[in-house]
C-alpha cells in the first residue's frame, strides 16, 4: 500500500476506532481476548483496505470487516467462546447505569444476527445500511428490529 493510502487508512481508522471497540465488546468476553480481537480486526481492515472502493461509508465497511472477522474467529473457536460466555461477568462495565447495563446484558445474550442488527440500529444506521452490511433486505431488517425491540422490552420488564 502506498504511503498516501496508508495515511488515509490511519486517519479513517482513528476517526472510526469506536466502531471496532463497540462490536468487539458485544461479541468477545475477557479483556485479553477483546484486545486480541481488536488487533485482528485492525489487521483484516488493513489487508482489505485496498478493496474499499468507497461505495458505502467507511464506518459501514468497517462494521462489516469487524463482524466478518469476529464471526470467522467464532466458527474456528466455537467451543472456547461458549465456555467463556458461560462464565461471563460484567465486573469491568463501570460506565453504565443499572438500566443500561441490564440492556447491554440482554443485547449481549441475543443470537449473533439479532445482536448485530440491534447494535447497528442503536449506532444510527438506517435499515438500508444495515441491510447492506448484513446482506438481508431492508424490509427483513425492519421486521427483525420490531421483533428484537419486543423481545428486549419483554426481558427488561421481567426484571423490573
Amino acid at each position: 500500500m502506498e504511503n498516501t493510502r496508508q495515511q488515509e487508512f490511519l486517519e479513517l481508522i482513528n476517526a472510526h476506532r469506536a466502531v471496532i471497540y463497540k462490536v468487539v465488546n458485544l461479541y468477545v468476553d475477557g479483556r485479553d481476548e477483546r484486545n486480541d480481537m481488536v488487533q485482528e480486526v485492525l489487521l483484516q481492515a488493513f489487508k482489505g483496505f485496498s478493496r474499499f472502493r468507497g461505495d458505502s461509508k467507511f464506518s459501514t465497511w468497517l462494521y462489516r470487516v469487524a463482524l466478518n472477522t469476529i464471526f470467522s474467529f467464532s466458527r474456528k473457536e466455537q467451543n472456547r467462546i461458549i465456555a467463556e460466555k458461560e462464565s461471563q461477568t460484567f465486573d469491568d462495565i463501570t460506565d453504565f447505569s443499572d438500566e443500561a447495563a441490564e440492556l447491554y446484558f440482554h443485547i449481549k445474550n441475543l443470537d449473533d444476527i439479532n445482536k448485530m442488527i440491534i447494535t447497528l440500529h442503536l449506532e444510527g444506521f438506517s435499515n438500508k445500511e444495515i441491510a447492506d452490511i448484513t446482506g438481508m433486505t431492508s424490509n427483513n431488517i425492519g421486521v427483525k428490529l420490531f421483533r428484537i425491540r419486543e423481545l428486549l422490552s419483554e426481558k427488561m420488564n421481567k426484571t423490573a
